[in-house]
């Protein structure tokens, strides 16, 4: 049996797509009968045994996997605004991983990531210590020290796990070994376990019943690489839809959404709109059911750049307007379990609502399509996936 290291400093009970991406993908790993699984995380949160079990009980971990939390003095400084504050975290972080897989070292034989600022523990395991490194890479990179430490771990790993073909195309000039495995997965359970009528859901999340609604669920404000989510691209269509449609978006998180209020109060479509503060994952379940029409905006239309909430989508039993992107293409086809627009203009959009509200064989077409498209991708495919890669380049 392998022994992997997963290493992170991310906050491991963050409601973020990054931290259950990392989670779930431990998980499916795990789960392969010759591969045992360690995260190792720099945040302190899961010190406890209690913490552990609440963890695995917020990510719903059916196989649960070794974790560490380190007591990183870099924590101090996570939260901390003052000049350099995050530069230390990062050293911290690495100095602590670094001790950890020094100490460690005979306990595992592969590193895996998807942090290029943890370079310089990555290095050292492979370098230092021999060990084969994994990389997963989510994005080419805005900021010009993220990115050329991505392209420097990219060229010193073993394998390069992308999640779109568009990054494999970008990162096969630094290394030959890439597979492109999609980063989330779907999970039709959510929606099967969900016994209420559309109607009923509607009345518990008290939404209205004789509204269209457009629903969005996840952040609404930027990507991780500092991009606009293009929810602004579905509100420019409102005024070109009547007052029976609704856009609801369920992630509101401080003022994350004063820019699309204001922009909505300056095309006049106020009451068109709704915004919900982020809840569970069972309830966002809920919200996803309660929807007649979902929307996928076009998350920056960089190279990787795709909204995890595809998948679960896909899952869903309701369909699906998207942003036409590069990434978004790779799994949603036009009119066959989608509509895809031209997410810049706006009655793109629109145009895209009323003919699903109004054609109803339509809907039941796509639908029927992106539910059995969701069967192709699970958390076990890709954790399957990832060992055979894992396997052929060690």
């Amino acid at each position: 049996m392998k022994s992997l290291l997963y290493i992170s400093k991310m906050n491991l009970m963050s409601r973020r797509a990054n931290a259950y991406n990392t989670v779930k993908t431990c998980e499916s790993l795990n789960s392969i009968r010759d591969l045992d699984v360690t995260l190792v995380s720099t945040d302190r949160a899961l010190i406890s045994n209690e913490s552990k079990r609440l963890f695995f009980d917020n990510f719903a971990v059916k196989n649960p996997f070794n974790v560490v939390s380190l007591r990183s003095i870099g924590n101090f400084f996570r939260s901390r605004k003052f000049f350099m504050s995050s530069k230390l975290e990062i050293l911290f972080a690495n100095l602590g991983l670094v001790k950890f897989i020094y100490k460690h070292r005979r306990n595992y034989e592969l590193v895996y990531c998807r942090d290029p600022f943890l370079f310089p523990v990555a290095f050292f395991a492979k370098r230092f210590l021999g060990k084969p490194l994994f990389f997963e890479i989510h994005a080419v990179l805005h900021r010009k020290i993220s990115q050329k430490l991505s392209e420097t771990l990219a060229k010193n790993s073993n394998g390069l796990i992308v999640i779109s073909r568009g990054l494999k195309d970008y990162y096969q000039k630094l290394n030959k070994n890439i597979l492109v495995s999609f980063c989330s997965a779907a999970e039709p359970e959510r929606f099967t376990i969900i016994k209420q009528s559309k109607e009923e859901i509607r009345d518990e999340l008290e939404l209205p019943r004789d509204k269209i609604l457009l629903g969005y669920t996840g952040n609404l404000y930027r990507t991780g690489n500092n991009d606009s989510y293009g929810i602004e691209d579905i509100i420019s269509s409102l005024p070109y839809l009547s007052n029976q449609y609704l856009f609801v978006g369920v992630g509101k998180s401080g003022s994350n959404t004063l820019e699309l209020e204001s922009l909505a109060n300056e095309l006049s479509v106020s009451h068109k709109t709704l915004f919900i503060p982020w809840t569970s994952r069972e309830i966002i379940a809920k919200y996803i059911r309660a929807f007649d029409i979902l929307c996928i905006p076009s998350a920056g239309a960089q190279i990787g750049n795709w909204p995890t909430k595809i998948f679960d989508y896909l899952a869903s039993g309701r369909p699906i307007v998207a942003a036409r992107t590069q990434a978004i293409t790779e799994i949603l086809n036009h009119e066959y379990n989608s509509i895809l627009v031209d997410y810049k203009k706006p009655q793109s959009w629109s145009r895209a609502f009323v003919k699903l509200s109004s054609d109803k064989k339509l809907v039941q077409r796509i639908v029927a399509r992106a539910i059995e498209d969701s069967k192709k991708y699970t958390w076990q495919n890709r954790g399957l996936d990832i060992y055979n890669f894992i396997k052929e380049n060690t």
